[in-house]
């Protein structure tokens, strides 16, 4: 396979990822808010081109022939890992109880969901 057929089975597997997320938070409240804003499309978006870019530097690293799935599974566990890294990093979850108002989305959320 080539290392542009690979990038694309990536860019698939990074996709599936994004589409399973998706279809995790269509019943969260911030959903509609979410599908409104341009904001969180492009960081999808970003996330499924970092899925390619991340098959590309797997392909090109390993110097072999890579199959269409292991590419997916690249793609998909490169945006999984850039997922829980951003949990990881969250130093201050959101509080919620009586009287607070939930958290506005943003793109901290959005990965963290």
């Amino acid at each position: 396979m080539s290392t542009h057929d690979a990038t694309l089975w990536g860019l698939a597997g990074s996709f599936l990822d994004q589409l399973l997320h998706w279809a995790a938070i269509r019943f969260d409240p911030r959903f509609p808010t979410y599908a409104r804003t341009a904001k969180y499309w492009i960081v999808s978006a970003l996330l499924v081109g970092m899925g390619g870019v991340i098959t590309l530097a797997y392909v090109q690293s390993v110097e072999q022939v890579t199959k269409p799935l292991s590419a997916m599974v690249v793609g998909f566990s490169g945006i999984a890992l850039i997922k829980k890294l951003s949990k990881t990093f969250d130093q201050h979850p959101p509080v919620a109880g009586p009287g607070v108002a939930p958290a506005r989305p943003s793109i901290k959320t959005f990965l963290n969901d």
